[in-house]
């Protein structure tokens, strides 16, 4: 890995431990076209474990499409889209951490068959996940809309719950 690579995934790394902020990178177009597309592959390969190759790209589009049309929309209402290259960098870039993380988890509860206890520690890990990401959403949320980390926290739920009624729309039986 270039030192450039590790730069960035360093900065990425550091907004997930709240040490960094989206202003913090660098605004830029070719930037945020590259975390953008790595993004859609992550949400595909992560959707890929419960879903068929078509639905999981879909989904990874679809979920891309909304990072990007919801954060412009909460970054019009007050009236602040100039931070949009930002906040999507910044949200798309620790959704790439988050679905790297996720992704041996959820690859290791479907290959565990019905050993009971590590269900349970995997469940544990995977709601530790959803709400450390829940909270760097906030982080980023927060900064990027000048708002309370509670605003943020409510407007990421707000982003999840879009994602995750798109992507059952698409393909229903996810939810089964």
């Amino acid at each position: 890995m270039n030192n450039a690579a590790l730069v960035i995934l360093m900065a990425f790394f550091d907004i997930c431990l709240f040490r960094k902020r989206p202003q913090d990178l660098p605004a830029s177009p070719a930037f945020l076209f590259m975390c953008l597309l790595i993004y859609t592959l992550t949400s595909f390969v992560l959707a890929l474990l419960s879903q068929n190759t078509l639905y999981a790209a879909v989904a990874g589009v679809i979920e891309t499409i909304l990072i990007m049309l919801v954060t412009y929309f909460f970054l019009k209402l007050k009236n602040v889209q100039q931070r949009w290259m930002q906040a999507t960098t910044a949200l798309s870039g620790t959704g790439i951490i988050f679905s790297l993380l996720a992704i041996p988890l959820f690859f290791w509860m479907a290959s565990s068959g019905d050993a009971q206890s590590v269900h349970v520690l995997l469940y544990l890990l995977v709601v530790a996940l959803v709400v450390w990401n829940i909270a760097v959403m906030a982080h980023v949320i927060r900064h990027s809309l000048s708002v309370s980390f509670t605003a943020g926290v409510c407007i990421a739920l707000v982003y999840i719950w879009l994602i995750a009624s798109a992507v059952n729309v698409i393909s229903p039986q996810q939810a089964a």
